[in-house]
């Protein structure tokens, strides 16, 4: 690139970043504004508990049972780590 056009090359740049700055948080927060938040009031307004974490004093236990045919290493909670099973109850940190 010719050295005459450095100049207006930084100031191309600069109004990028300004642009960057301005454009992505209003993009973000429409997107935020549009479709997560009326899904969660929707959510509430229906009574829906997705994630099942109401609390039910009279259930025995909180434990989920698989679907049949679900392979075992998911059907027993595990998770694999480096190439190897870690159990729920390990006691080794990630």
């Amino acid at each position: 690139m010719p050295r005459v056009f450095a100049p207006l090359r930084r100031l191309w740049l600069k109004f990028g970043h300004l642009l960057g700055l301005i454009v992505s948080p209003v993009a973000l927060g429409l997107i935020y504004v549009t479709t997560i938040f009326p899904v969660g009031l929707l959510t509430r307004a229906f009574g829906k508990d997705l994630l099942s974490l109401k609390l039910q004093p009279s259930a025995s236990t909180y434990w989920v049972k698989p679907e049949a045919g679900t392979p075992p290493a998911i059907a027993e909670g595990s998770v694999l780590i480096r190439d190897r099973q870690m159990r729920p109850g390990d006691k080794e940190r990630l």
